[in-house]
Order: C-alpha cells, then sequence, then structure tokens
C-alpha cells in the first residue's frame, strides 16, 4: 500500500505501468480520494514517486493531474515536477492539446445512427416517464413531452452532498419559486426519505413507469434506477465508452476528444450502462471549459427528450458500453484548466 508500506517494489510497479497499466485502476482511484487529507510526508512522497512514474510511463495525463494535486515544491520533489513539466510540453500539439495514452488510442469517437439532433424514432404507443431530482431542470422537458403526448412525473428528492444547499433543500417554497422561474409550472412530489431508502423504489415502482430521467447529485442505486421498465437515463457530459467519471468537458478540450453529450442508462458502475445516443456541442466562440458546459446544459432538454423518445421507440437497441474502451478521470486541477482557457480555446 503507497499510504502505508515502505518497502515498495518499484522495478515491479515500472515494469507493470509498461505492460499493464490498468492494474493500477484502482490505485489511482483510491489516491484521489486522498488529496485533501493530512498526510505523512513519506506518504505524499511516496504518491508523488508513484504518480510520476505513471505519467512518464503511459503518458497517461490523469497521472499528472494527480500529481498537481499532491504537489508541494521541495528540492526532492521539484526533480519530480521538472520531469513531468517536460513531459507535458513534449506531448502537447501545435494547438496545445495532450495526447491520448496509448491504451486509448485505438478507440475512435464513433456516434453513427445515435446522432440525437437527427435520429428517427418510430413510437407506437406513449410512454409513461418519471423525471426525478431537481424540478428547475425540467420544465421544458415535461413541456415537450406533455405536447407530444406523453404522460410525465416528476419528483423531487431534497438532498445534496453539500450539507449547506442540502438544508436549503429541506425549505419547499424556495425550490418552487426557483421551478417557476425556470418555467417549471407543473406539479411534483417530494419524496423525503434518504436515497438509500427502498421506500423510494416502492414508491417509483407502483406507478409503472416506462422510463426515467434524473438530476440528482448523488451517488445512484439500485432501489431508484432499477424503478423503471426500461431504466433510469442519465446525461453525461463526455464521450462514452472513452470518457468516465468528472471534468470531461475539461479532458475533452485537454485531448482533443470532440466535447460529445452522451445519454446512457443507469447501472452500478461509473458512467457504465448501455448508449443510447450523444449530441456534439458546438463551442468555437467558448473561452472557458465553463462556456463549453453552459452550451451543452442549454441543450440538455432537447437531447433528454429525443433519447426517452429513441429508448422507448420500437426500432430501439442500446449501444455496448465497453469498458476497456475509456478510462475514469477524476477532478481536473486548476493548473490544467488554465492550460485549456490560454493556450487551447486562447482566452484572453
Amino acid at each position: 500500500d503507497l499510504l502505508e508500506s515502505r518497502n515498495i517494489d518499484w522495478t515491479w510497479i515500472n515494469k507493470t505501468f509498461r505492460n499493464s497499466p490498468a492494474a493500477f485502476e484502482e490505485v489511482l482511484f483510491r489516491i484521489h480520494y486522498k488529496r485533501k487529507k493530512l498526510l505523512p510526508g513519506e506518504s505524499v512522497s511516496r504518491i508523488l514517486l508513484f504518480l510520476s512514474t505513471g505519467y512518464l510511463s503511459t503518458n497517461d495525463i490523469r497521472y499528472f493531474n494527480e500529481f498537481l494535486w499532491f504537489y508541494k515544491e521541495t528540492e526532492h520533489e521539484k526533480e519530480m515536477m521538472d520531469g513531468c513539466m517536460e513531459r507535458f510540453h513534449a506531448s502537447l500539439d501545435e494547438k496545445g492539446c495532450h495526447h491520448l495514452p496509448e491504451s486509448l488510442v485505438q478507440y475512435p469517437v464513433n456516434t453513427a445512427g445515435r446522432d440525437l439532433d437527427s435520429i428517427t424514432v418510430i413510437n407506437n404507443s406513449p410512454l409513461k416517464v418519471c423525471l426525478i431530482g431537481f424540478p428547475p431542470f425540467f420544465g421544458p422537458v415535461i413541456k415537450q413531452l406533455k405536447k407530444e403526448g406523453h404522460q410525465v412525473h416528476q419528483y423531487f428528492i431534497p438532498y445534496h452532498p453539500n450539507r449547506y444547499i442540502n438544508r436549503l433543500l429541506k425549505f419547499k417554497l424556495p425550490v418552487k419559486l426557483l421551478s417557476m422561474l425556470k418555467g417549471n409550472f407543473y406539479t411534483y412530489k417530494t419524496l423525503n426519505y434518504d436515497p438509500r431508502d427502498e421506500q423510494i423504489g416502492k414508491e417509483l415502482k407502483k406507478e409503472k413507469f416506462d422510463i426515467g430521467f434524473h438530476k440528482l447529485n448523488l451517488i445512484i442505486r439500485e432501489n431508484i434506477f432499477g424503478s423503471f421498465r426500461l431504466g433510469l437515463l442519465n446525461d453525461h457530459w463526455g464521450y462514452l465508452p472513452l470518457m468516465r467519471g468528472k471534468s470531461t468537458i475539461a479532458y475533452s478540450l485537454l485531448l482533443d476528444v470532440p466535447v460529445i453529450s452522451t445519454i446512457h442508462f443507469i447501472n452500478e458502475g461509473i458512467d457504465s450502462g448501455p448508449i443510447v445516443g450523444y449530441q456534439m456541442a458546438q463551442y468555437s466562440n467558448a473561452a472557458s471549459a465553463d462556456d463549453v458546459r453552459g452550451i451543452l446544459k442549454k441543450k440538455m432538454p432537447q437531447r433528454v427528450v429525443a433519447a426517452i423518445k429513441f429508448a422507448g421507440s420500437n426500432n430501439f437497441t442500446s449501444k455496448e458500453n465497453n469498458k476497456e474502451a475509456g478510462a475514469t478521470f477524476y477532478e481536473m486541477h486548476p493548473w490544467l484548466n488554465e492550460h485549456i482557457n490560454s493556450r487551447i480555446l486562447k482566452k484572453k
């Protein structure tokens, strides 16, 4: 264990990075949770050595990203930083984009037959749709689905991982007013349960919904996603299966991957459920990753409605979300975000 043991076989680690880098996915996952922990200096040094070794061996930007989160300049660690920084600049193309690691180059972007802006849908009967999460997001989706003859119900679960926001969500009036300001004048039912409570599933299952779409800021468990005939949809702001996890807009920009929203079904994994369809983002005037995020957010209702109709149609088959064809990304360090804004998007 990098955090505990002093007797680490660095020769084996180097060899494994070269031959089987996927073996360290779980280690990288665990390390990213330690960013804000107060760790002994020896543990931090071992983590930095592991991350720099990973980056220099694989050219995988995720290792450099984690390195930046842990790095505090010392004479010894500065040598590691210098080596990583040299590799970073050597890995940039003329646009300032970083190369993909070799393990992912073999999986090109392919949205054929799943463009949610142009896909043809054949429906025999109206769908019974559940929208679950934060009502201010749902107004335009409900309006369009109802206009096309579908039956729509919405549910609000007053929960957020941030304890201050979580407290605010307990007050009904602000949520209702914000929903109305965002164009959602439709009624919704509040489910005042812990998100893990099986009662949520019982409430949903008795309505016999065909399909659901969520805007929940939490880990969704089977008590929720298992409550629909077809499944529960998620709007992921990155191309799947390539870009799982967080900061996927920023990583798409950094790695010169088209910025694509993926609508997929939820299962137990991280962004790993079967894929419904895609929507390409047009962001030529964007000056930052936040600007691109705003563009994707604005078009969310359009692609969600299209995905619900497509997934509920007679001619629908899902696309496999192949875990081997992608990687899980973690929150991007501000230094890399600034590189995107100033070099790639050329924000003045």
